[in-house]
């Protein structure tokens, strides 16, 4: 018989004398890596020089592989994660993420005499689904997979956060978001609307993400608002691309907000407003220059209110009113307001140290 040895990509021909005598002969046909294109049906020949060629029997091969996949997604969070795969047999399929078994509360596996498929969900996905995914079954004492699925879910790994500040102090806010496969553009909004000043924004990134700070050494009085980060996704080969939002976060600028000047005749009435911005009702307290704190009573009432909420957020009016009913010339001098503020178990003290200059409007001169 003729003996030979040959290779063809991955598959291995061999074949050996295993007889005393040269009449025991035996061939072997290996494979390094199995697919689903090299199931059919194969046949051993052998030929001999005397007698000519002798055909086995047919052998089939069947392969026992999954025949769907999960897929590669890029997403942004709170969208839906669905990632499935069947496989041509009557097997328990279990997913593994990052080569960690995942939890087989969060898939739903049907298990079939002739196929079994298993599908994997997350309602609202995270930036922690984000990973590497197969499925796995057990066939024939091994455990096979599928191709690995690569999860990719958009969020802000940092938003900005709540921030109270009295005016005239610093104040920052940040954010960061993924910047891989895709890289965004990130930009800020104040109020809903966009918010751009080349002095304050700071744009930073790296390999892996794309950061945006808004820094103020001084903050103002006007920069009280809502602020969020927008980052813009270009489209890509497997990704719509689109807009994704950062929490929003309210900036509250500690100010009190008063008159600057005032007059009253004799006699007359006469009311100053002091108002602060809050996120809680807090207490307005007056005083005069001259005379130290002030409080109801000898012709002296303080009424506050808290009625309204600032156009943009959870932002209140206080109101305070103090109202002198029958003015006189010891009511001439400076009035101011203060409070103080709770954040963060700090006390954060308010004030308008300018105050309102209350003078008389009408003097008569007689001889």
């Amino acid at each position: 018989a003729v003996v030979s040895t040959q290779s063809t990509g991955e598959i291995s021909v061999s074949s050996t004398n295993e007889g005393s005598a040269g009449s025991v002969y035996r061939a072997s046909l290996e494979f390094d890596t199995v697919s689903d294109s090299d199931a059919g049906t194969y046949r051993c020949s052998m030929e001999y020089s005397n007698i000519g060629v002798l055909t086995s029997a047919d052998i089939i091969l069947g392969i026992d592989s999954f025949k769907t996949h999960p897929e590669d997604v890029v997403m942004f969070a709170g969208d839906e994660l669905s990632l499935t795969c069947l496989i041509k047999s009557n097997v328990a399929i279990r997913w593994r993420k990052d080569g960690n078994l995942v939890s087989e509360s969060d898939y739903t596996s049907v298990q079939g005499n002739s196929e079994s498929s298993s599908t994997l969900t997350y309602n609202k996905a995270t930036a922690s689904n984000s990973g590497d995914y197969v499925c796995e079954a057990p066939v024939n004492g091994k455990v096979i997979n599928t191709d690995t699925a690569s999860v990719t879910v958009y969020e802000f790994e940092n938003s900005p956060t709540f921030k109270k500040v009295v005016v005239g102090s610093a104040a920052t806010l940040s954010c960061s978001v993924r910047s891989t496969p895709t890289t965004p553009t990130v930009t800020w909004e104040k109020d809903g609307n966009p918010y751009s000043d080349p002095n304050l924004i700071t744009d930073t990134s790296d390999s892996d993400s794309q950061s945006s700070k808004l820094e103020w050494s001084s903050i103002k009085s006007e920069q009280l608002g809502v602020y969020r980060c927008k980052a813009v996704f270009p489209a890509g080969t497997d990704f719509k691309g689109g807009v994704l939002y950062s929490d929003d976060a309210a900036v509250i600028v500690l100010y009190i907000n008063m008159e600057t000047a005032a007059s009253a005749s004799k006699g007359d009435s006469l009311t100053l407003t002091a108002t602060l911005v809050n996120d809680k009702e807090v207490t307005i307290q007056w005083s005069k220059q001259e005379a130290g704190q002030i409080t109801s009573g000898s012709g002296i009432s303080i009424s506050q209110t808290f009625p309204n909420s600032y156009s943009t957020g959870e932002f209140k009016f206080i109101k305070s009113t103090l109202t002198i009913s029958n003015f006189d010339d010891s009511d001439v001098g400076t009035y101011t307001a203060s409070a103080t503020a709770l954040f963060n178990g700090n006390n954060l003290a308010v004030s308008n140290t300018e105050g309102t200059k209350v003078d008389l409007s009408n003097i008569f001169l007689t001889n």
